[in-house]
């Protein structure tokens, strides 16, 4: 990896791409008034598209304090331009294992991602919004599309996704709430931040005109139960939103919440852009 860009958030757009080298891990840290943004770029030789990708839950015993960037040791076997998204949300103090960019109730990490994103990406040669992918499974999958939401014509990957944070797994949830919301229970946080606790809330506030893959493991209980249903109910409440969104059942009861296995990814990364 080189060595590490310190930016901060009113340079970036000053920022000169040619610092970044070529297919190689460039980590660059953008400085906000809030928070610090870690993220690692890999300008893709002949590349002219982008793909983002998004943590899932991060294990921060193995993490040990430092910025994760999940699927970042596959970069060489995918030929897009790539960001890695690291949520601050999931760093210190608490160092928690989910975030979905909530690094207070006010400050949503997403907002701030999605223009430093959008603004890396022209600085790569990605100035048209249907040559950039949003890539996420589970917690990664909310952050995808909450990035999307503010890049109209750009495309969202998704796999086994949450929708609303606040009904995911109890101890995920929880850690949340204690840590940045004060313990406030889940039915109140999604009553008082409710395009931010679910993400789908937000894209229909948008109203643009969405482009999404949503791969789901029907052998996953939650998956099943809980965020397809969810999904299939803004499918039928937004048509008009909806007409190139396309959910992708499979079946995999040994793998159960977990994301598809490494070529599955691979191949959807690497196709993200073949449909028409």
């Amino acid at each position: 990896m080189t060595e590490t860009i310190v930016l901060p958030l009113a340079e970036l757009r000053d920022f000169d791409a040619d610092r970044l080298i070529p297919d190689e891990h460039n980590r660059i840290d953008v400085v906000t008034d809030y928070f610090t943004m870690p993220l690692l770029v890999v300008p893709r030789t002949g590349a002219d598209k982008l793909v983002v990708l998004n943590n899932g839950a991060v294990d921060q015993h193995r993490a040990a304090g430092e910025p994760v960037f999940q699927r970042s040791t596959w970069s060489d076997e995918i030929r897009h331009h790539q960001i890695y998204v690291y949520d601050p949300a999931t760093g210190g103090p608490e160092y928690l294992s989910l975030g979905w960019g909530q690094v207070s109730p006010e400050k949503w990490a997403a907002f701030y991602i999605g223009r430093v994103v959008r603004t890396l990406a022209v600085k790569l040669g990605v100035s048209d919004p249907r040559d950039r992918m949003y890539f996420g499974s589970s917690a990664g999958g909310f952050m995808a599309l909450a990035l999307l939401a503010d890049d109209e014509g750009a495309r969202a990957v998704i796999n086994n996704a949450q929708f609303d944070w606040t009904r995911w797994m109890a101890t995920g949830v929880n850690a949340l709430r204690h840590a940045r919301f004060g313990g406030m229970l889940p039915a109140d946080i999604r009553a008082r931040f409710p395009l931010t606790a679910n993400v789908l809330n937000l894209l229909a506030r948008r109203g643009r005109p969405l482009r999404i893959d949503y791969h789901v493991n029907v052998a996953s209980t939650h998956d099943r139960k809980e965020d397809l249903p969810t999904f299939n109910a803004f499918l039928a409440q937004h048509p008009q939103l909806c007409g190139d969104v396309k959910v992708h059942h499979y079946f995999d009861r040994s793998a159960g919440h977990n994301p598809l296995a490494k070529p599955d990814t691979l191949g959807l990364l690497n196709g993200a852009f073949d449909r028409i």
